[in-house]
């Protein structure tokens, strides 16, 4: 905005400061050969103007960028505090432990109270659990602690694979069409496997729909999908 004030309000200031200095007697004639070396003077001094209002903000914002990854890169390094047990390896059956955690205790920031204290969960093997609960009561930070996103203030978690997938509520999406986002943008792909995705995924109706089939271009971050088409397509 204020890089635009320049070039919007000096054509109404040169105005009024020169009917000012005609009404008191101060300026002579308006030829054509003032009025147009007027005008390409101030052209002259507008653009600059308007250039230097522009990067001031923008070097403000990177000054601001340097000091968050600053900050990013003198964090701690951050280690795996789960734990893989052979026990749970072994142990396919139902009933037996998949996930483990014992008086598990974490928080997001430095200072804050705890988000999860004291917490004693066991998941079996081959069952289905839903986590439900009020917003902000720590339902996705459960979910970190299982992933070993969060630190651990205290306690243990056990887990029968360090290999565990995950659905992000807002999933990240690389630019490209829906067959490179799904194939990983692999060099040979295998036919058969790729339809069992698109089809366990339900995505089969959705690339119909597209009018490039699965050439369809999801824009930066699948801006052209739906939420739900987001969703199906990060879960292939």
């Amino acid at each position: 905005m204020i890089a635009n004030v320049l070039g919007i309000f000096t054509p109404t200031l040169t105005i009024v400061l020169l009917s000012i200095l005609a009404r008191r007697g101060l300026t002579g004639s308006l030829d054509a050969e003032t009025v147009f070396t007027t005008l390409a003077v101030l052209v002259m001094v507008t653009h600059p103007a308007n250039m230097v209002m522009t990067i001031v903000p923008r070097a403000i914002a990177c000054f601001a960028h340097f000091e968050r990854i600053q900050n990013y890169l003198l964090e701690s390094a951050g280690t795996d505090q789960r734990k893989v047990t052979t026990e749970a390896v072994t142990n396919t059956s139902p009933g037996g432990p998949a996930i483990k955690l014992q008086n598990v205790t974490t928080r997001v920031l430095r200072g804050n109270v705890p988000v999860l204290q004291g917490i004693d969960l066991e998941i079996d093997c081959q069952r289905l659990v839903i986590c439900r609960g009020a917003v902000g009561s720590g339902k996705s930070i459960l979910a970190q602690v299982i992933l070993g996103e969060v630190p651990l203030i205290g306690g243990t978690v056990e887990i029968s694979s360090g290999c565990i997938g995950y659905c992000a509520q807002t999933p990240w999406l690389p630019e490209g069409t829906v067959r490179d986002v799904i194939c990983a943008s692999a060099p040979e792909v295998d036919i058969l496997r790729y339809k069992q995705a698109v089809h366990s995924c339900c995505l089969d109706h959705d690339i119909a729909s597209f009018s490039d089939g699965d050439r369809t271009l999801i824009g930066s971050r699948g801006i052209s999908l739906s939420g739900g088409q987001r969703q199906r397509l990060v879960c292939s």
